[in-house]
């Protein structure tokens, strides 16, 4: 990472979280006392910080322009005023960027949060570092005690058993080594292994929604806050509602990034690649030369779970696709926002086209979706059906 992308991660990760320290930022970053030092010298001389001590420890405050009572800026929703998802996403989308947010990354996750509030669905915010998780959960969510928040650095897994019932947000970071890590690497790729997530039951009890760094990063955002005002929920959805919509999420297809299937598809790549070599005319030492550079080729690949699952030849693969309807807990997720969307408008065909784009749009954050029922390839001698189960305490799990 280059100095000047450093600054900038840095003022991003102040800015988001308003406060905090400076053994903090040299831990989060990795870096040393001289480097911090002269990046903050930088920000507090362009009036972005202000330092001071508290005890042995020095304090690092963001300095914005809207530090008054109007810090944060409430916006009422009226829920009588909007007839479906997609009107209520047009408002969202035009308050956040009258408030300098980037509104074609935040209205999605934004509406999402807002769903989750007033129904049963659950969420995980992930996202690389310095990209607005936080500050987005606190733009519909004042009741902390129902989130789990600042995940950064820590293992989602350790994390299983003290999560409560009532918990709606998991705020995550990518499960990676940060070493390593620069503040663009997994929003490059397009498909994010589960591993990289956190634990599976997690991943659809709770579902996963990505942010990814806006393509312009915008300082100096006002905090909002949403409230919706004349919401009631219908407490159960027409039957005739419930049978098309799974219907339709029958259809829906998702990737389904099993890593132990993907190696397995990507050994046979690479010998099917030796196996053409060895049916062309050519020399033994050249063959051997061409087979040693198909395998160091794979062996490079097979390193990294982002790079080979991001194979585009993974895609032909049928068995890595799975139907979201086949998906229990996908599916009851699915009826939340279906029952938040059917409030809205009161119409059944628009609840279903609404519900199935929304959850498209949310699984394609994190993976690629299909409505295609044709996807298909030669057969392998391992299957990683998905199924599911139930335990004695009414959890679904869902077994790869």
């Amino acid at each position: 990472m280059t100095n000047s992308d450093l600054e900038l991660s840095v003022k991003a990760y102040i800015l988001e979280h308003v406060e905090v320290s400076r053994n903090e930022l040299m831990e989060y970053f990795e870096i040393n006392s001289g480097v911090l030092h002269r990046i903050l010298k930088s920000l507090e001389n362009n009036g972005v910080i202000r330092t001071k001590k508290e005890g042995k420890k020095v304090i690092i405050t963001a300095i914005t322009d809207y530090e008054s009572d109007e810090a944060v800026i409430k916006i009422p929703i009226s829920a009588k005023h909007f007839n479906s998802l997609s009107s209520m996403r047009t408002l969202i989308r035009k308050q956040l960027r009258q408030h300098n947010w980037s509104s074609i990354t935040y209205s999605l996750p934004t509406l999402a949060l807002l769903i989750a509030k007033h129904t049963n669905l659950r969420l995980i915010i992930i996202g690389s570092q310095a990209v607005g998780k936080t500050s987005c959960i606190r733009a519909v969510f004042q009741d902390t005690d129902r989130i789990l928040f600042d995940m950064h650095r820590k293992n989602l897994y350790q994390y299983i058993n003290e999560v409560k019932e009532y918990t709606k947000v998991i705020e995550q970071q990518y499960i990676h080594n940060w070493k390593y890590e620069d503040t663009k690497e997994f929003d490059k790729f397009s498909i994010v292994p589960i591993s990289k997530i956190g634990p599976s039951e997690f991943l659809f009890r709770f579902l996963p929604l990505r942010i990814t760094q806006p393509c312009t990063v915008r300082f100096g955002f006002k905090q909002v806050y949403f409230e919706l005002t004349n919401f009631k929920l219908v407490k159960k959805l027409p039957e005739s509602l419930q049978e098309k919509l799974q219907e339709e999420l029958n259809n829906l297809r998702y990737f389904t990034i099993n890593e132990g299937i993907g190696r397995l598809y990507m050994e046979q790549l690479k010998q099917d690649d030796i196996t053409r070599l060895y049916s062309e005319e050519d020399t033994e030492s050249n063959l051997n030369a061409k087979q040693w550079r198909v395998e160091r080729k794979y062996e490079a690949l097979l390193k990294d779970s982002l790079m080979f699952m991001n194979h585009p030849t993974l895609r032909n693969i049928d068995e890595l696709w799975h139907p979201v309807g086949n998906d229990l807990q996908m599916t009851l997720n699915a009826f939340e926002i279906a029952r938040f969307a059917y409030s809205l408008s009161g119409d059944e065909n628009l609840t279903v086209k609404e519900t199935v784009s929304f959850m498209k749009e949310i699984i394609d954050t994190w993976t690629e979706t299909t409505f295609e029922k044709t996807i298909r390839a030669k057969e392998v001698k391992s299957s990683g059906t998905q199924s599911h189960y139930v335990d004695s305490a009414g959890v679904v799990h869902n077994v790869v």
